[in-house]
Formats: structure tokens, C-alpha cells, sequence
């Protein structure tokens, strides 16, 4: 029972929320705060005026036109969340292909490695890491490798 009043209770705002928060409604609180401004002059009373511009026109028509204003910068944010997404998403299918790219040429380097282990030594290196393979058919340098290593200078 709770949840279909406080449904119809939700229905009832939102309904009277986007009526409210309109530019149209703005004009016509404007109107209808008008049609007592011409008591408020005749008093020739500051504080009356001064009330009537408060709490009459003030109240009236800025509450819808704040609304506006609201509506107006949610309705930005989205637009911009929504540009977010769809620029991370374009990124997050390019790494995916980058990751399927790095995949295969890994696993064309490693047939490369292998056929090269066994025209050299004539055996596969299956079984072993890839970390003593990788030592194993690093290039020779000067500056750092295996052969560098009982190097002279």
C-alpha cells in the first residue's frame, strides 16, 4: 500500500516539477504576481513594495526560472557524461586491439625464437622458461649479455 502511494506521490512531483520548471510558467507566475503590484503602489508604503517584490515576484518567478537553469546544466552534464563514455569506450576497442595485435606478434616472435633454437642447436627449447630463452638467443653486446660478460676492454 506504501509503495503505490509514495509511487503516485513521485508521479505527482515529477508531473508538477516539469510543468513548474518551465520558462512558460515563469511568465505566467510573472503575470499573476502582477496583477497585485497595482494594491502594493497605492499603499505608497516602501515596506509593502519592498514585500511585494520579495515575497509576490520573486518567490513566483525565480523559482521556475531557477528550475530552467537547473534542467539546463543537467541536461549539459549528461551530454558531456554521454561524450565521456563513448570517447573511453573507442579507447577501451583500440586496447583491445592493440592487446590482440601484441598477442599474435609475441607469438610470431616466439615461432621466430624457435625455429632459430633449432637450427642452432639443433633441439627445441620447449619446456624451458621463457626467461632462459630469452638469455639463451640474446644478441651478444658490449655493454651487457652473455658474451659481453668474459669481455675485455
Amino acid at each position: 500500500m506504501w509503495k503505490k502511494i509514495n509511487d503516485a506521490l513521485d508521479w505527482s512531483g515529477e508531473k508538477i516539477t516539469a510543468i513548474v520548471g518551465t520558462m512558460w510558467c515563469a511568465i505566467a507566475f510573472a503575470l499573476l504576481a502582477f496583477v497585485s503590484l497595482p494594491a502594493a503602489l497605492a499603499t505608497r508604503d516602501v515596506v509593502a513594495i519592498i514585500g511585494w517584490i520579495a515575497q509576490t515576484f520573486l518567490q513566483l518567478v525565480l523559482l521556475s526560472v531557477i528550475m530552467v537553469g537547473q534542467d539546463l546544466g543537467s541536461r549539459a552534464t549528461n551530454k558531456q557524461i554521454a561524450e565521456t563514455h563513448k570517447a573511453t569506450m573507442a579507447e577501451f576497442a583500440m586496447a583491445k586491439e592493440d592487446r590482440k595485435r601484441n598477442a599474435d606478434e609475441l607469438a610470431a616472435l616466439r615461432a621466430i625464437t624457435e625455429a632459430l633454437h633449432l637450427q642452432v642447436v639443433g633441439k627445441s627449447f620447449e619446456g624451458h622458461s621463457h626467461q632462459a630463452v630469452a638469455t639463451a638467443t640474446a644478441p651478444a653486446t658490449t655493454t651487457g649479455g652473455p658474451a659481453a660478460a668474459g669481455a675485455t676492454s
